[in-house]
């Protein structure tokens, strides 16, 4: 399994895995032509299981990836990895449509407050101009602890079924987070972890 952190300017999956990588994705992209597979090896770094390509140190360093090469880099994870999980800004650039495309599934991740769920959405609207919304599944995320909105209410807005549920559980996570250890791990029991494993279960159903 890969994880690769598109959020460019303010990725934080280094910081909640616990790395502090030297190299990143935007040391990456000046290997330019030389990329291979041994190449993005050295770029990768373990955790859990899990191979991590970090997102810059830096926010200004976003401006050295480009489309191209990130279309190059998930390519090879393609090649190397059973799944690839990318994690993308809120918003659409070049470099996130890119991802969108070249991912089997998207997974879209709404919770119930309003704000949220105008912006899906939008969001649902580009990935239909886009013709990308039959590969696209909806994450109900903090499903649990909400008064007012009801999940049935969001699958009614958004026109769209609801595929699986994270329910809320601040403290577990917040202490995932300090320790850089995943939750799953902690307290593998807990209803956030098994909404997780629902997760999991529509990403290998495609």
């Amino acid at each position: 399994v890969a994880l690769v952190d598109l959020d460019l300017q303010f990725g934080d999956i280094s910081l909640m895995m616990n790395l502090s990588p030297r190299k990143t994705i935007s040391e990456l992209m000046q290997e330019g032509n030389r990329l291979s597979i041994q190449i993005l090896e050295e770029y990768l770094y373990e955790r859990n299981g899990v191979q991590i390509l970090a997102a810059p140190n830096r926010p200004e360093l976003a401006d050295l990836v480009n489309p191209d090469g990130v279309q190059n880099i998930l390519e090879l994870c393609r090649m190397m990895f059973k799944y690839t999980f990318i994690d993308t800004p809120s918003f659409i650039d070049d470099t996130t449509l890119t991802a969108l495309e070249i991912s089997d599934l998207i997974l879209l991740i709404v919770s119930l407050d309003l704000p949220t769920i105008k912006n899906v959405k939008k969001g649902i609207d580009i990935l239909r101009s886009l013709n990308l919304l039959e590969r696209t599944r909806l994450i109900l995320n903090r499903s649990s602890g909400v008064a007012g909105i009801e999940p049935d209410d969001v699958e009614r807005v958004l026109d769209m079924s609801i595929e699986a549920e994270v329910p809320s559980d601040g403290k577990l996570v917040v202490t995932s987070l300090n320790q850089g250890v995943p939750f799953v791990k902690m307290n593998p029991r807990s209803p956030i972890s098994k909404g997780i494993s629902a997760v999991l279960k529509v990403v290998q159903e495609g």
